[in-house]
């Protein structure tokens, strides 16, 4: 009984409570307009305990039971009333948001421009991360063995391929001079914003010297929603380094311009440790190294609804002091190198529903001088003065349905290159032009299943080149996705590729050290790949395996049957092999760390001898600490022994491990933005070599600024 009368009183003071509070409830009504008494739909009013949102007409009914009145809306300044003097009319003072500037990317590119197993390096122009080039370098499927300097010629070669069989695209214009590898270094770095690599036989993809692989490099090309900015940078480091650069771009959709204008210096003059079978004692010095060099880039965009175009004007000039091999120090003093390239590639872009199309024109040059006549020991003395030129056209025709897409493209390009001797006329080399033209169909089938997607890619390029024939290459690739909080990816290709002999190569004429060969035959390629690729959620691992078969590879050899010279030769036939590891995982947001392995064997199947300057293992490991605006970066490279000459008689360079750190830290005030960074490389000060009496640079650091700032 008393249990009865507990229940009962206690829902007698629930109710009464409820009624108390519904009664102690006042009913406000008004209406809410802006500064021109317009009707401001949706502002939110609370009190705390309840909330209401005003009408389409403004008005706004709430049962309040708090003090007080919070009025807001997105777009204005809120206001607080007390309950009991709310006004009938809320007049809202507006208040704009202001949200970050976003830049709206559009890219004049192919659909096929590359393959369907490509990596993606970008690059942010307002990031604090280092240049583009020390990101591409960060992939252990690639090798450089330049110093790591300003200044210092830079070339790479793609899984233990040749530099030469590197195809090096720049806004989709081949950069190669034929039989040539690219000296990236003369890049305008400043305005690469995504590099692209395809390994393995390519050339459906560029033609020649894409026998190990392309690394296509894009420019800021875009049509962004910011109209105005000014971008200022100034570095500076060991050894004399100093380098600047300024950026300025006037942005809209009818036209864009950007100019952007670089220099940079260093002595380059560092210390190092002889080779205990070396004929010298006590440290050395690497004098006689100074580079110098000068950029400029003009750049105009314009997109008209499906229409767009572009011009692009690159021009760089180079000053290098060549101090050559420690071993001979006396015969190349006072050597160097200067130079200029000029680069002008304009294209024009249509796109409008299924079909797209894409034509693309350039006209590069370059003309160098290579002076060693005031040595203090004159053997070799030698000055000349090389002229090289390509010019180009494609055209490439794409149309897509659902399910299949197909593109055709036809190009035309033509070389021409001449040296001049300046000490004795009788060896030069007059103008010699060689065209080339192709043509090319690929084809893609996409087929979405439960829960994968398939994509098969197929094509064939045929080459036609005046003096080497014609070359049909082709390449068959298919990738497996599987999707969902797990994915996978398994995938292959197989395919051709060749490369031309370069015009050194053939119609050099001697001198006391070298002589051209005419007889070379271009070098092919045959071969494939499978890896197979997990990820979940910020954790990913990925394996490879690359093989291919080379046929008349060309090497210089030295031979004494036209006195002791050195001279190209098709050797035979070569075979490369490839391991490629990666591991990448982000644990917490503010730690990202990756590790990349590739395990090659490059082999001379007619000496029975591994091929020189490769190493047999690449592993690359970077850590990165992000915390707010500061960051840290540290990494860990290794690169492993490397046979000299082609026998492999005398032991292989030694392998290296190298220690590098960077911090950077970046901040904004107002629109202006800051970035500062400090690099260290080598930090364990370690002496080593890639090329066999070319020592590479201790410990050493660089420190940058950059101000960027737009409206």
């Amino acid at each position: 009984m008393k249990f009865t009368r507990l229940v009962s009183g206690c829902i007698f003071i629930i109710l009464f409570l409820l009624l108390g509070g519904w009664a102690w409830a006042t009913t406000l009504t008004g209406k809410i307009v802006d500064k021109d008494d317009r009707p401001v739909m949706d502002a939110l009013l609370t009190d705390g305990f309840s909330r209401a949102f005003s009408r389409e007409d403004g008005t706004f009914s709430i049962n309040a039971k708090g003090d007080s009145i919070h009025v807001s809306r997105l777009g204005y300044a809120p206001s607080t009333f007390a309950a009991s003097e709310l006004p009938h009319l809320i007049r809202l003072r507006e208040r704009p948001v202001t949200l970050p500037t976003v830049r709206v990317v559009e890219r004049f590119e192919p659909a096929f421009s590359s393959a369907l197993d490509k990596t993606v390096i970008s690059s942010d122009a307002d990031s604090p991360a280092g240049d583009p080039g020390a990101l591409l370098l960060n992939e252990s499927a690639l090798h450089s063995p330049s110093p790591r300097l300003i200044g210092e010629d830079l070339s790479i070669s793609i899984l233990g391929s040749l530099g030469r069989h590197t195809l090096v695209m720049l806004d989709n214009v081949p950069l190669n001079a034929p039989g040539k590898m690219v000296d990236l270094s003369l890049l305008p770095w400043g305005r690469i914003r995504r590099m692209e690599i395809v390994k393995g036989n390519a050339s459906l993809y560029g033609g020649a010297s894409a026998i190990g692989g392309i690394v296509y490099f894009f420019t800021d090309d875009v049509t962004p929603a910011q109209p105005l900015q000014l971008r200022v940078e100034t570095a500076l480091g060991s050894f004399g380094q100093k380098s600047g650069s300024l950026d300025f771009e006037q942005l809209s959709p009818q036209l864009a311009y950007r100019v952007n204008v670089t220099r940079q210096a260093a002595d380059n003059d560092f210390t190092y440790r002889p080779r205990p079978w070396w004929p010298a004692t006590g440290d050395l010095k690497r004098a006689n190294n100074r580079k110098e060099q000068q950029g400029v880039s003009l750049a105009l965009y314009s997109m008209l609804q499906e229409v767009g175009w572009q011009y692009r004007l690159d021009s760089e000039t180079f000053y290098r002091q060549l101090p050559g091999p420690v071993n001979f120090p006396e015969i190349y003093k006072n050597a160097y190198l200067t130079g200029q390239n000029l680069r002008h590639n304009l294209s024009l872009s249509y796109k409008k529903n299924r079909l797209g199309d894409r034509l693309a024109a350039w006209l590069n040059g370059s003309e160098t001088e290579y002076n060693n006549t005031r040595a203090d020991n004159p053997a070799f003395p030698s000055r000349y003065r090389q002229k090289q030129s390509s010019s180009g056209c494609r055209n490439q025709l794409e149309y897509a349905l659902e399910t299949v897409s197909a593109s055709f493209s036809a190009e035309f390009t033509r070389q021409a290159y001449s040296l001049d001797d300046l000490l004795y006329p009788n060896l030069s080399i007059g103008e010699t032009a060689r065209g080339q033209a192709a043509v090319s169909l690929q084809a893609r089938l996409e087929k979405d299943f439960a829960f994968a997607d398939n994509q098969l890619q197929a094509g064939i390029r045929i080459d036609n080149t005046e003096g080497f024939g014609s070359h049909t290459s082709w390449r068959v690739e298919d990738v497996l996705k599987l999707d969902g909080p797990f994915q996978a990816e398994l995938g292959g290709n197989y395919g051709t590729g060749f490369s031309l002999p370069s015009f050194y190569d053939l119609y050099w004429k001697g001198d006391a050290q070298s002589l051209g060969n005419p007889d070379l035959e271009p070098e092919t390629s045959r071969g494939g790949s499978i890896h197979l690729a997990l990820s979940y959620r910020d954790y990913a691992l990925q394996a490879a395996w690359h093989g291919k078969e080379v046929k008349n590879l060309i090497q210089w050899r030295q031979t004494y049957l036209y006195g002791p010279v050195w001279k190209p030769f098709n050797i035979g036939k070569a075979r490369i092999t490839n391991w490629e590891f990666t591991a990448r995982a982000k644990p917490l947001t503010w730690l990202h760390c990756s590790s990349s392995l590739t395990l090659t064997r490059a082999r001379d199947l007619a000496l029975g001898a591994d091929l020189t300057y490769t190493p047999r293992i690449r592993w690359t490991n970077q850590l990165d600490l992000a915390y707010r605006n500061l960051g840290l970066e540290i990494g860990l490279d290794h690169t492993g022994r490397q046979w000299s000459t082609p026998d492999n008689l005398i032991d292989p360079l030694p392998a290296v491990w190298l220690a590098r750190c960077a911090w950077s830290w970046g901040f904004a005030v107002s629109r202006l933005k800051v970035n500062l960074r400090l690099d260290l490389n080598n930090l364990f000060d370690r002496q080593y070599e890639i090329y066999s009496y070319v020592p590479q640079p201790g410990f050493n650091w660089r420190s940058g600024l950059s101000l960027s700032y737009g409206i």
